[in-house]
């Protein structure tokens, strides 16, 4: 081969090989900017490796809770929040995203909760957006015993809807009363509200109990709780408290009751659970 030919291939051979280092490295570029998070359009969005990886992360969160049973399980799924959006375009930060896990209601991709986008089904039904309210609620009145602090907790985990336009009347965090007033009731920064809406909620403590508490409304309570398929009842007269029934079959499902007036002997609340 002459020389010169030998340089037009070797030539030829380097233009190939540039070629494709420049393929190989667009390849790489594009997956590493998937992973940092550069989001270009909303069904970038639900494409990109961060959000798949939320949902798993959602999804073992609620498995966590099935395994456990406990309020602080619970808690921790509902107030978990998609962290995958720091380098979004910010006209995609003014556009509603459909939800995962409802249908016709919006979010907005800077605040999207696990409760947006993973299901959680346990035995005792799917936990709903008005029950992450409830649960988050619970979790924190029973560590501040105080409804203000509890209300201003959950407010700090979920400040807002985000920064996207959602329409008034399809609006999530006021549908399911996150706000604008406190979630939980309470006194919060010297303002009074009603205390949090009459509610019976219950969990599993061990393979054969489980621990439900209450909330009343009504100024003068004198009430029960009762849980079905066995004789365990508790009177109570104060506005909150809980109850452990115990000697419960694993496997079975049952439900309990709250009446808060015994004189109307009205069911107010129920809760059904499997343990």
């Amino acid at each position: 081969m002459k020389k010169g030919q030998m340089k037009a291939q070797m030539s030829l051979e380097m233009i190939i090989g540039l070629l494709i280092l420049l393929v190989v490295a667009a390849v790489v570029i594009r997956i590493f900017l998937q992973n940092v998070g550069t989001i270009g359009t909303i069904d970038d969005l639900r494409k990109a490796n961060q959000y798949k990886e939320f949902r798993q992360q959602c999804e073992a969160l609620c498995g966590e809770y099935e395994a456990s049973g406990t309020r602080a399980a619970a808690a921790k799924y509902c107030s978990t929040k998609f962290r995958g959006v720091t380098n979004l375009k910010q006209d995609l930060l003014n556009k509603p995203i459909e939800s995962d896990t409802k249908v016709g209601l919006k979010v907005c991709p800077d605040a999207i909760y696990c409760f947006h986008a993973q299901e959680c089904q346990t035995d005792a039904g799917v936990i709903d957006w008005t029950d992450c309210r409830a649960v988050l609620c619970q979790a924190y009145v029973d560590t501040y015993n105080d409804y203000g602090k509890a209300s201003q907790k959950v407010s700090e985990l979920i400040p807002s809807s985000g920064s996207c336009a959602l329409p008034q009347n399809e609006n999530w965090y006021t549908l399911f009363g996150f706000g604008p007033n406190p979630p939980c009731g309470g006194i919060v920064t010297g303002t009074t509200t009603a205390t949090t809406s009459t509610s019976v909620s219950c969990s599993k403590t061990t393979d054969t109990t489980i621990t439900c508490s209450w909330t009343c409304t009504n100024d003068n309570v004198s009430g029960t709780l009762a849980i079905s398929g066995t004789n365990q009842a508790v009177s109570f007269t104060s506005k909150t408290g809980s109850q452990v029934f115990s000697g419960l079959s694993p496997g079975t499902k049952y439900n309990v009751g709250l009446v808060c007036d015994i004189p109307t002997a009205n069911l107010v609340a129920s809760y059904s659970i499997t343990i």
